[in-house]
């Protein structure tokens, strides 16, 4: 588009502050130059200009005619400056709204940029995840297996070899021993309570008779003595 430049539009108008030679590049540029040709004061008359839209803009002309040292100035000459004024606020319109835009693609850009790195950090630790896997199964493995051989006194066979004695059990098969021989285990406690609950269990009834056995023979010493 033809605007200039919002560096060099600011350091050459001094009749806005900072804000509006941000928004108002092209128009300070035009107004600079401009208003001191026909006869007026920048300083005075520049903000009346800026702070205008298209539908007060021909009021303002009026007063910059009225205002004006130079009065033998055709009328071409203000409809020219007025068409021209309107030209740089359409520029400058479209200079922010570029600007917005260009903005709003470094935002998508800086995102972009972000989620392919987060994504490629992914997928690193996924990575070394799927390299550690293997190791740390081994690990167990083998902790498992020497387990095994303290508890059965040989080693266990891998899963894709073969063992060269013959007969060897494989992992599963004791696994399974342990198992039956916990069951053995648990079977045998269980009888122990059983046969400690049935011996108490005489013995109450022991006791009981002999204490029958008692009152009776009591009760009949009790009846001699009555006689």
């Amino acid at each position: 588009i033809n605007s200039v430049s919002l560096s060099s539009s600011s350091s050459s108008c001094n009749i806005m502050d900072d804000s509006t030679k941000e928004e108002r590049p092209n128009l300070c540029k035009l107004l600079e130059g401009r208003l001191v040709e026909l006869g007026l004061d920048a300083e005075t008359y520049g903000p009346y200009v800026v702070g205008s839209d298209a539908e007060e803009l021909p009021d303002v002309m009026e007063l910059l005619k009225a205002s004006s040292e130079e009065e033998e100035l055709e009328e071409s000459v203000w409809e020219t400056f007025s068409q021209d004024i309107l030209k740089a606020i359409e520029q400058d319109e479209t200079f922010q709204e570029e600007k917005k835009n260009a903005k709003k693609l470094e935002a998508q850009k800086l995102e972009q940029e972000r989620a392919e790195k987060n994504k490629a950090a992914i997928e690193q630790a996924e990575q070394q995840q799927q390299k550690a896997a293997p190791k740390s199964s081994t690990q167990v493995d083998d902790a498992q297996k020497k387990a095994l051989m303290q508890r059965f006194g040989y080693e266990m066979p891998d899963e894709d070899g073969d063992d060269a004695g013959g007969g060897v059990v494989t992992n599963k098969q004791a696994a399974a021993s342990a198992n039956v021989e916990r069951a053995q285990e648990l079977r045998s406690k269980n009888k122990t309570l059983t046969k400690k609950e049935e011996q108490q269990k005489t013995k109450e009834q022991k006791a009981s008779k002999v204490q029958a056995k008692e009152d009776r023979r009591k009760r009949a010493i009790k009846g001699e003595r009555k006689r």
